[in-house]
């Protein structure tokens, strides 16, 4: 399953929308292509996720054309989230939740 989203409008987004992968697989993503930006600098990632899986999983990752993972954030089977920007690596742990 793949999924790619490009905005017709200015106003088009992903608020009160959600993505869900109805059958498990390694194959499965979401790629979003927004418009150019020449002179980004800096964005923010507000992310909400919930999975059943108990296995290592990507939940964002951001690409540059010198970088397929520029900025990751991974999810391991033990709970802890992993944070990759370029060459640093900080692993930390969250308070557990349920599944949405």
């Amino acid at each position: 399953v793949a999924c790619v989203y490009q905005p017709m409008s200015a106003n088009a987004g992903l608020t009160g929308k959600s993505l869900i992968f109805p059958a498990k697989t390694d194959k499965s993503y979401v790629q979003l292509q927004p418009g150019m930006f020449p002179q980004l600098s800096a964005f923010t990632v507000c992310l909400r996720a919930a999975s059943e899986e108990s296995r290592n999983y990507g939940l964002f990752s951001y690409a540059t054309s010198k970088e397929h993972n520029e900025l990751l954030i991974w999810q391991t089977s033990d709970g802890k989230l992993s944070l990759y920007l370029g060459n640093k690596i900080v692993t930390f742990s969250l308070p557990k939740i349920n599944a949405l």
